[in-house]
């Protein structure tokens, strides 16, 4: 399912600016493997070996050297997110189509999420929209939520999401 969104969110986003700004564009260069350390170490679970999943290319990654996601131990922190989309709740789903396959090279799904932070352009317009998309893709996971407005960095953006997940190594 993971691929299928990507592949979608791909197609429909390949136009989209290819810049990082710890936040990920999409385009066909963001569809890449996890680095050597996760592919040479077979597991992601072994020890307490951290795992990164590489940004997208672009200005803010090569100024920051920041990661998508980063596994230390059983927890998994994926960066702050933003996405083109029509809407609000558009931009939500095309987020969590990025933030769901690098959760998944880091051996973690979305039912992993223990917390999302939102930042919202617009906080008081978009807040209901925003609750009731984030609401659609967790669905009875219910990690905890903190949403916020803020200022982006480019006019299009809406909302900026991160989120931490939980890995049960049981």
């Amino acid at each position: 399912m993971a691929s299928m969104n990507i592949a979608r969110a791909v197609g429909r986003y390949q136009h989209a600016v290819n810049i990082c700004t710890n936040r990920v564009y999409l385009t066909k260069s963001m569809v890449m493997p996890c680095n050597r350390d996760l592919q040479s170490s077979g597991s992601v679970t072994s020890g307490s070996a951290k795992v990164k999943v590489p940004v997208a290319p672009g200005r803010w990654g090569e100024l920051a050297k920041c990661s998508r996601a980063v596994r230390a131990g059983n927890t998994v922190f994926v960066a702050g997110t933003c996405c083109p989309g029509d809407s609000a709740a558009d931009q939500v789903r095309a987020i969590f189509d990025v933030i769901e396959p690098a959760l998944e090279q880091c051996g973690a799904s979305l039912k992993d999420v223990v917390s999302t932070r939102m930042i919202a352009a617009d906080i008081r317009s978009d807040w209901e929209a925003l609750g009731e998309a984030h609401g659609k893709v967790f669905g009875e996971t219910r990690p905890a939520c903190t949403l916020v407005g803020g200022e982006l960095l480019m006019d299009w953006m809406k909302v900026e999401i991160e989120v931490t997940a939980v890995v049960d190594t049981a």
